[in-house]
């Protein structure tokens, strides 16, 4: 039978700073910020794209270092009733 290893605080840090491994962006990682930036929250772009927050939030402030237009976020999340709403009146469903 295999001994089991103890972990630590910090080898578990470490193994979590192993797997976020920084890659380079590349110009679908840019527009996919772009397209849903104001949908998603950076740590879930960063998820999904597979690269940190930190780096979501650098692709935002070059963009916008650059004239692109892209909404600062508000403080709070949308309420999901509104959201649904307005969802219905776009396709003339209310």
């Amino acid at each position: 039978m295999e001994k089991v290893k103890e972990m630590t605080v910090k080898d578990i840090l470490e193994e979590s700073n192993k797997m976020k491994t920084k890659r380079r962006i590349t110009i679908e990682d840019v527009r996919f910020v772009y397209e849903n930036y104001i949908n998603m929250t950076a740590s879930e772009i960063a998820e999904k794209l597979g690269i940190s927050k930190f780096q979501v939030n650098k692709i935002v402030t070059q963009l916008r270092k650059r004239g692109v237009d892209i909404p600062k976020k508000l403080g709070k999340k949308f309420n999901v009733y509104d959201r649904f709403v307005e969802e219905l009146q776009k396709k003339e469903v209310l």
